[in-house]
């Protein structure tokens, strides 16, 4: 089974039903199936018929492009979307290591695609204009779909990694519809959902975008995120199902001037990249009356596991610990998990190790960077957690972030959690493990402070003491205005420990 066969389903069944809303734009399933398939004779003509060609994409969020995915996935290519935040110098790193002989931009990125590849000169590549590929009045032949098998590659994503150069991960068709399957079943997506979200489509987090047209739903979502258009588009559009990053949702419930937007309509809040805490689970239910749903996951493995709201609930009312609300869930149906720790072993019970996964849809080793598969099949997410009695996976930190101070372990997550907490005071906190000829690394804290926040070193130390081992505590508070993000827009800690190690520290 393809992703373009059950996209065709979704035509089938629901023809006449808007399928993506972006901005002033409407287009039905038909419509998108038609303009799909469009596109897909173009490639077919650029590809020269071939199959399995890579399609590099660099295009902000728009019906085209999600058009031109589909297409695609109709001809056999290789769907490649790249984040357009990075810099010609960055794309073009890239564009050498995987040789993407047919490269796709919007009218907006074009002379961001011409400035990278003009540092790869010798390359041989057909490039077009995503508007052309869209020009009706461009005819070129009908072709039939092409008939991919299951392990051939359907997408490619890219991922920052820990060491800032982006990683290439592809999925397979197989693999793609097993866990759109998978996902949308445990989280009931419905075919009367209206979806609404901020994502990139270049980001895992954009595929949700894909997962909603296999379902048969209507899709929602922006070229560009401001939450106040975000608010307004959903009253208009009587969104159903929402997703957002857990600040976000404090956001929305501290923030006065954004208390005036309905969600009468939304029956689901799905949050990812961090849980929750108790307190503003409980503050979110009651402001919102709908149902939150956390999803932890990555580029490499899809979505893993899910908080679900049965979950958030029973912790609201005691019957489970809200302890539960710090977890990110149980595994997906299809997802096995197991804990190694950094001897070898897998541990049961609650002992801290590397999480490892197992599922169909883990990420292609043919085109993925090696090392993402252990002889017997599992992923090493690179996340250290444990997993309790029921079967829900804590998140304690990232294994090439750990600190090693004095012989002890130090997870960076812990005592960002312990300074976060001072939420009157702390913007932005990130911790690292900076050398030190003494204790092998020393914890250095890295803090952005809200404005007119007077606190000091010594405050955060000593905060720090009464709430986490001893040995846990910062040894070195580092004040900032800014912290530097990575084209993603996360904290970069290698751009971090570079400002610091140059003595480049903007404070």
């Amino acid at each position: 089974m393809s992703l373009w066969k059950v996209f065709e389903r979704s035509v089938r069944l629901y023809e006449n039903k808007t399928a993506l809303i972006f901005g002033e734009e409407r287009i039905s399933y038909k419509q998108l199936y038609e303009k799909s398939c469009h596109i897909a004779d173009h490639l077919y003509k650029i590809a020269g018929g071939k199959e399995q060609q890579k399609v590099f994409i660099l295009s902000k969020n728009s019906i085209d492009m999600v058009a031109l995915m589909l297409a695609c996935m109709r001809r056999n290519l290789i769907a490649c979307p790249v984040n357009w935040r990075l810099s010609a110098r960055e794309l073009a790193v890239i564009l050498k290591n995987h040789n993407y002989v047919i490269r796709i931009c919007d009218e907006e990125n074009r002379g961001l695609l011409e400035a990278a590849c003009s540092f790869i000169p010798e390359e041989t590549f057909v490039k077009a204009d995503l508007r052309d590929l869209t020009d009706d009045k461009k005819a070129v032949p009908a072709v039939p779909a092409a008939d991919p098998d299951g392990e051939d590659i359907v997408i490619q994503l890219f991922t920052s990694g820990s060491t800032g150069t982006p990683k290439a991960i592809g999925h397979t068709n197989a693999g793609m519809t097993a866990y759109m399957y998978d996902y949308m079943k445990e989280s009931r997506w419905e075919p009367e959902d209206i979806y609404q979200t901020s994502a990139n489509l270049f980001h895992l987090s954009g595929l949700s975008v894909l997962t909603s047209l296999m379902v048969g739903s209507t899709t929602v979502f922006f070229a560009r995120f401001d939450l106040i258009e975000f608010l307004t588009v959903m009253e208009r559009e009587k969104t159903t199902r929402i997703s957002f990053v857990p600040t976000l949702v404090t956001r929305l419930l501290n923030d006065s001037r954004l208390k005036n937007f309905h969600f009468d309509s939304v029956k689901k809040i799905v949050y990812g990249g961090s849980p929750m805490n108790y307190t503003t689970v409980v503050r979110a239910m009651e402001h919102f009356h709908c149902q939150l749903e956390q999803a932890y996951g990555a580029t490499e493995s899809c979505c893993m596991s899910v908080l679900l709201p049965e979950d958030h609930r029973d912790c609201a009312k005691g019957i489970l610990d809200k302890k539960v609300l710090n977890s990110a869930g149980r595994p997906l149906p299809m997802v096995k998990v197991r804990i190694i720790t950094e001897k070898g072993y897998e541990t049961n019970g609650q002992a801290c190790g590397e999480i490892e996964i197992k599922s169909p849809f883990l990420c292609s080793e043919s085109m993925s960077v090696p090392g993402t598969r252990t002889e017997d099949g599992y992923y090493p997410t690179g996340d250290i957690g444990y997993m309790d009695e029921k079967g829900f996976l804590y998140l304690v930190g990232r294994k090439h972030d750990m600190i090693i101070s004095g012989g002890e372990n130090i997870y960076p997550k812990e005592v960002e959690d312990c300074i976060a907490s001072l939420k009157q005071d702390v913007k932005q906190v990130c911790v690292l493990g900076m050398p030190d000829p003494v204790w092998g690394e020393q914890v250095t804290a890295c803090i952005v402070l809200k404005e007119g926040s007077k606190l000091t070193e010594d405050d955060i130390v000593a905060w720090c003491k009464k709430h986490i081992a001893s040995y846990k505590k910062p040894r070195k508070v580092i004040f900032f205005s800014q912290l530097p993000e990575n084209a993603n827009g996360k904290v970069s800690r290698i751009l971090l420990k570079d400002q610091i190690q140059k003595g480049e520290i903007r404070s």
